[in-house]
């Protein structure tokens, strides 16, 4: 009995399966590697928390300022990326930040969202420092507008509120937001599809704009 031809059906079977055992392997390392971000999206988006800014029980309405006082971060290898920045960002002003790669912008802008602590000095909102503690109600007035906007496979209204569930209110949010981002002659029902296949790049820009007016967050950071 040879078993050459059943070592050959299973060399065969094995490179057919080789690339879909890759593929799975590949997503699900995606899901995990994904989870701690959907987690923590899910968190943001149904925990009753208000938009004020929360410390030791008391409450800031609304953002007036954020300051960096004598900033400094550095990772594990010690080499300081952010070094002793003072600045002082206030309500309606517009600030350009720019920089070569590797000059510290990624950095700041976490430190300024309150992803990353300073290892040195402080960072007020308000006057109020911010910390481990309160970051999270800070960001709740954040709106970031990344280079690449990410589209739902769902309606256009969907993406735009990130909610399945609207009340008359947001519908006119919703119609607001559209006129405000020159999408106004798109229906909000229309499915955008996965990654916004249905819709042009430039209309996927203006979906995170619209998004941006939506929210109506006291502080933007747009990422050019």
């Amino acid at each position: 009995f040879s078993y050459l031809p059943l070592f050959a059906s299973f060399g065969t079977a094995s490179l057919r399966i080789m690339p879909m055992l890759n593929n799975f392997l590949y997503c699900y390392s995606q899901l995990k590697n994904g989870k701690h971000s959907v987690d923590t999206i899910y968190h943001s988006l149904y925990e009753k928390t208000t938009l004020a800014i929360h410390l030791e029980g008391s409450s800031i309405e609304s953002f007036q300022s954020i300051s960096f006082q004598d900033v400094s971060y550095s990772y594990e290898n010690n080499k300081k990326i952010i070094e002793d920045v003072n600045l002082t960002i206030n309500k309606n002003e517009f600030v350009n930040l720019a920089g070569a790669s590797g000059s510290g912008k990624t950095t700041f802008i976490s430190l300024l969202m309150g992803l990353l602590y300073p290892k040195d000095g402080k960072i007020k909102v308000n006057e109020t420092e911010l910390n481990e503690t309160n970051s999270m109600y800070w960001q709740n007035n954040i709106f970031y507008l990344p280079q690449d906007t990410f589209i739902l496979d769902s309606s256009l209204e969907t993406n735009i509120s990130l909610s399945d569930t609207l009340t008359k209110n947001d519908s006119k949010k919703i119609e607001d937001s559209l006129a405000k981002s020159n999408l106004i002659d798109k229906e909000a029902s229309l499915r955008l599809g996965e990654g916004g296949k249905t819709i042009s790049g430039g209309q996927r820009q203006r979906v995170a704009l619209a998004r941006m007016f939506y929210f109506d967050r006291d502080f933007l950071v747009i990422d050019e």
